[in-house]
């Protein structure tokens, strides 16, 4: 004996409970029993797949590629095994299942292809035959595309990132596989890559595609303007004409552009297709473009694949992302739209460059002036009817000369008969009606005609007036009033114009 030790003796039983990993080892050579005898039982296909991993070399062979090999191996094989434990990975492949699991998963696979989706499978299944169908396991690419849509419209709901995850492969499916226009309308948001391609050509541009494509784009919400609301045509008309002009005026100058203020410079980045996804790229298109949009495309060469934008001022066409300095100069418009015309509200100035108010200014007031001049009535002449216009004045000008051989009571007798004549016509003394300081009898006579549909032809005829006289006279005092016409000649008659018939008729009731 040394130093303390000592030696106790004990004799007979007593209790000493066994170590837990004594325990422990035992339940894993259970488990690793169980292991075998399952593949033992495993199906001769499986085991084959099971033993295809491991002969492809990892040091050659990356794991995508291996999941394709075996994908392709395993294609057409059927299995009714219901799977009943759990499984759920992160990137599922074969090589992560047990014999149970793969037998599971086959299952599942079989019957979704037989258009019978388990309801509640491991959402790892689903992952895996998502990999699948972007590899085009056992389908076309056309049934590989409507297949991943059912797959996610069955489990996107049960597995938001599994949803998200699906929806960027399916743009990507379309872009690797070539798929038609129809299919990229439903998997891209192509309003934003048409519309900023609208605003950067250079020429040939249809002039009804700059307003839409500017309130598309625009952080400014053109639309909610009651200026828009009350005449669209108008407002579309001046943000073209701004953008065109704003384009000149910039490009005069030699500064930077009015596109690349708005959306920045054109880039292409490399792009992987597939993220977040167990994928081997086994197609090599060589030079190959798909062309999404005219702003946005994708393109294959030797060097892998890269993303093109046009004018991408954040890098990306998707979301509902909108240009902040196209956004100003929509709500400069607005603004000074809004004080030329005196309507709305009026909006507080902001502080912007100085050449977006010049040349905004300068194109409100060429379209207006352009618009009141169109309103203008156009009188034309008959050539063919001049023989009838030389009777018509013959007798005008006899029935003055007899006038004026007439006596003073019979010229009093005769305007007083006049007078009566144009009461009767209107269908009420002036007393009856408001009378519009400034404004002659026979035009509140034949604006009343027109407002209540009254003859009106037979009068004007007898007391020698000139429609067109008469509609001249009373569209220049309505356009103090209304800051524009109030009636138009169709087929050389007169007629009123829509819009303004309700206040029309509170100024001169019935």
């Amino acid at each position: 004996m040394q130093g303390n030790e000592s030696v106790r003796y004990t004799f007979g039983y007593h209790r000493e409970k066994l170590p837990r990993r004594g325990w422990r080892r035992i339940e894993d050579e259970a488990a690793a029993l169980r292991q075998i005898r399952e593949e033992e039982e495993l199906p001769d296909r499986i085991r084959e797949l099971k033993a295809l991993y491991y002969e492809l070399n990892p040091g050659l062979v990356s794991e995508a590629e291996r999941f394709y090999r075996q994908a392709r191996f395993m294609a057409d094989y059927e299995d009714g095994y219901e799977f009943k434990g759990l499984f759920r990975r992160y990137f599922p492949t074969y090589s992560a299942m047990t014999g149970s699991q793969l037998r599971g998963y086959f299952g599942f696979r079989t019957r979704f292809r037989a258009g019978k989706a388990d309801p509640e499978p491991p959402i790892s299944f689903a992952y895996v035959y998502a990999y699948e169908l972007i590899h085009g396991i056992g389908v076309t690419k056309e049934g590989g595309y409507e297949e991943l849509k059912r797959l996610r419209s069955i489990y996107g709901d049960k597995d938001i990132a599994f949803k998200q995850g699906v929806s960027g492969w399916l743009r990507d499916y379309v872009v690797y596989y070539n798929m038609g226009r129809e299919a990229a309308k439903e998997c891209f948001d192509l309003d934003p890559g048409e519309a900023l391609s609208a605003l950067l050509k250079e020429e040939g541009m249809e002039g009804g595609e700059i307003p839409k494509a500017m309130i598309r784009m625009s952080s400014y919400p053109v639309l909610k303007s009651p200026l828009y609301k009350k005449d669209p045509e108008l407002m579309e008309e001046v943000l073209s004409g701004a953008w065109t002009a704003l384009s000149e005026a910039l490009s005069g100058m030699g500064s930077e552009t009015l596109q690349g203020r708005c959306f920045g410079p054109d880039r292409t980045t490399e792009y992987r297709m597939f993220r977040s996804a167990v994928f081997f790229d086994h197609l090599d298109p060589g030079e190959y473009v798909y062309e999404v949009s005219p702003a946005e495309r994708y393109r294959h060469d030797a060097l892998g694949w890269h993303r093109q934008i046009r004018g991408a001022f954040n890098g990306s066409l998707e979301g509902d992302r909108k240009s902040q300095e196209l956004g100003r100069i929509c709500r400069e418009t607005d603004r000074l739209l809004r004080l030329e015309l005196k309507a709305a509200r009026e909006l507080t100035a902001k502080q912007t460059d100085p050449i977006y108010t010049e040349v905004i200014q300068r194109v409100i007031a060429q379209i207006l002036a352009q618009r009141r001049e169109a309103a203008r009535p156009k009188i034309t002449i008959d050539m063919s009817k001049l023989g009838e216009i030389r009777r018509d004045a013959d007798e005008i000008r006899d029935a003055l000369l007899v006038e004026e051989q007439e006596t003073e009571a019979g010229d009093d007798k005769t305007s007083d008969t006049k007078t009566g004549d144009i009461e009767t016509a209107v269908g009420a003394s002036t007393s009856s009606h408001p009378v519009i300081p400034g404004w002659k009898e026979e035009e509140m006579f034949l604006l009343h005609s027109l407002l209540y549909h009254l003859p009106w032809k037979e009068h004007l005829r007898e007391h020698h007036q000139l429609v067109s006289v008469l509609a001249e006279g009373i569209n220049d005092r309505c356009m103090e009033l209304f800051q524009d016409t109030v009636i138009e000649f169709e087929e050389e008659q007169p007629v009123l114009v829509e819009d303004y018939i309700p206040e029309l008729k509170e100024m001169l009731p019935e």
